[in-house]
């Protein structure tokens, strides 16, 4: 007599508790080295582009690059107040030119240099943004910056110490 006959149940390979799991991918990131884009790698190992070591936390740390949009607006705000407030004081508000316009005035050169480091330093490689041509527009960007900055702030400090000196000598 066999088993069947007996009213047993065929058996039946045991299950397995834990299926095999799939090894982890990069989904979405780039070599903190060189940029190279790492989708679609093992989690773990070394960058095809530059041989340096890599991990899921590494290759998350360059974003990408922001939309043409988000560019425009992250850099151009102090742009587009200036143009606002000079509008207005043609019509009737020649004051709120004064009062907002020369801040828009200093905020563009302070704006642009803190917004262009903080996306270099987020989008692209350490050594792509400290060597070779990135640095010298880096350089050439913080002198220019400060430059700018330099020839907005100083009449507004030279004007303050005017009105210092004229109120110290009337009395």
């Amino acid at each position: 007599m066999t088993d069947d006959d007996q009213g047993e149940s065929p058996r039946v390979p045991p299950k397995l508790e834990h299926p095999p799991v799939a090894a982890p991918t990069v989904d979405r990131g780039r070599c903190d080295q060189c940029g190279y884009l790492l989708k679609g790698l093992p989690g773990r190992g070394n960058c095809p582009e530059c041989g340096s070591a890599y991990t899921p936390e590494s290759a998350a740390r360059l974003k990408p690059w922001p939309s043409v949009m988000m560019i425009c607006l992250s850099l151009g705000w102090p742009l587009f107040g200036l143009i606002f407030f000079g509008a207005i004081s043609f019509v009737e508000y020649a004051n709120l030119l004064a009062c907002y316009g020369y801040p828009m005035l200093v905020a563009v050169p302070v704006n642009s240099y803190f917004q262009v480091r903080w996306m270099l330093k987020h989008h692209l490689p350490e050594k792509k943004r400290t060597e070779g041509f990135i640095a010298g527009f880096r350089a050439l960007g913080t002198v220019i910056a400060l430059l700018i900055f330099l020839l907005t702030i100083t009449p507004l400090l030279l004007f303050g110490a005017c009105l210092v000196i004229m109120a110290g000598s009337s009395f």
